[in-house]
């Protein structure tokens, strides 16, 4: 029995010192079962000032492009376009509508709940930021597709 006990809080250590694991991946359920749930997700805290590199790359929007966004207490204070599309947009789209991460995984959630064909959220293991957002609002559509890769993401210390 003590050996059972020892061999058992053993592996338990073990697991507990595992190495980092990949970002998690979070597909909608099929209809009529319940979301996983992600904690990752819920224990995203925004930083009060950060930026991160927005990839948008699917569907009929103008948001699209290579985008570097900076975050302040919540709210989009600064793009840049990197590349030419993406300057363009960075030039006609107001701040307040470009996402934030916490507006990102906003959407995952409106997508949800109101019933989007397909919803993914992949989110980042050690602090659960979103890494990448796929939504397809209706399969039998075309163009309505939202696809966000997030890279780079830098919080900063010291306030501007």
């Amino acid at each position: 029995m003590f050996r059972a006990v020892v061999l058992v809080l053993a592996l338990a250590q073990a697991a507990c010192s595992a190495p980092p694991v990949p970002p998690v991946s979070e597909e909608q359920p099929a209809p009529g079962t319940q979301a996983p749930s992600s904690s990752a997700a819920a224990e995203w805290r925004e930083p009060a000032l950060y930026s991160f590199t927005l990839q948008s790359r699917c569907g009929e929007r103008m948001l699209i492009g290579r985008f570097r966004i900076t975050v302040e207490d919540g709210v989009v204070i600064g793009v840049d376009g990197l590349d030419e599309q993406s300057r363009t947009v960075a030039e006609i789209i107001p701040l307040s509508e470009m996402p934030t991460l916490t507006g990102l995984l906003a959407r995952v959630a409106e997508a949800r709940r109101e019933g989007a064909d397909e919803v993914s959220l992949s989110t980042d293991p050690t602090d659960g930021r979103p890494v990448s957002v796929e939504i397809d609002w209706d399969a039998n559509a075309t163009d309505d597709e939202e696809c966000y890769t997030i890279t780079d993401f830098a919080p900063v210390n010291e306030r501007r």
